[in-house]
């Protein structure tokens, strides 16, 4: 076991990684196990990694590089290097645990269903007639649409700040959480803020450091940084 130190997995740092040679009573299984603890040292969460490689872990090392290293315990046993995964619009790296679902626990009600005061809550904040999902979910309580979408509105679209600012902290607010959805949907357009395809993924990477040199203003790295201290 280690604890996790160095500087490309940012959020990783101070998370405790466990080897296991097993899961549960199964033969010829294992995983890499992540252990987040608060600021009080007390446990709030676990994550499994690697179980797809049905190998048992024997032991998990941080190199003098900065990754993890793994040796696992086979007949055909390999010496594994953890490393950042790239991408961009698929599902956000593993920060924490999350259960996907294959639907939604309330769905979007059908326009056949809207009554008036519903068609006019909807208008109201989707006068393009293109209402999404959120919208079409908060219609089922149109008080509540008229709560949360003034706020949502502000903070994509009119806040003070600039339209690339507003998405960097989007997309990395998106990251954390582990919000695919929201992330696809800012990731694929960021470039009509003015973001390229190489700052988007390193919004993923994370704040400035000795190992992750973005081209980021200060400002904007300020930015990434506030997000990540928030979420923390």
């Amino acid at each position: 076991m280690t604890f996790y130190t160095g500087e490309h997995f940012p959020a990783w740092q101070g998370n405790l990684f466990v080897g296991s040679m097993r899961v549960g009573e199964l033969a010829h299984t294992g995983h890499l196990q992540r252990i987040v603890f608060n600021r009080r040292g007390q446990e709030i969460r676990r994550e499994s990694l690697l179980a797809e490689l049905k190998q048992r872990i024997r032991d998990v090392r941080p190199g003098p590089d900065g990754y993890l290293y793994l040796l696992t315990e086979e007949d055909d046993a390999v010496l594994l290097r953890i490393e950042p995964a790239r991408a961009i619009t698929e599902i956000p790296g593993s920060i924490i645990p999350a259960r996907r679902l294959t639907e939604p626990r309330v769905a979007p009600l059908a326009e056949a269903e809207w009554n008036a005061e519903q068609r006019a809550v909807i208008a109201k904040h989707a006068p393009n007639g293109n209402p999404g999902n959120a919208l079409k979910t908060l219609a089922r309580i149109p008080a509540l649409a008229d709560r949360v979408f003034p706020m949502l509105t502000y903070v994509a679209n009119d806040s003070t700040l600039l339209p690339r600012h507003r998405t960097l902290l989007i997309l990395r607010a998106a990251w954390l959480t582990q919000n695919a959805n929201l992330w696809a949907t800012y990731a694929s357009r960021a470039d009509e803020t003015g973001l390229t395809a190489e700052e988007v993924l390193n919004v993923a990477r994370g704040p400035v450091s000795a190992t992750n040199p973005t081209g980021w203003t200060e400002f904007e790295g300020f930015l990434i940084g506030m997000a990540d201290e928030l979420f923390r």
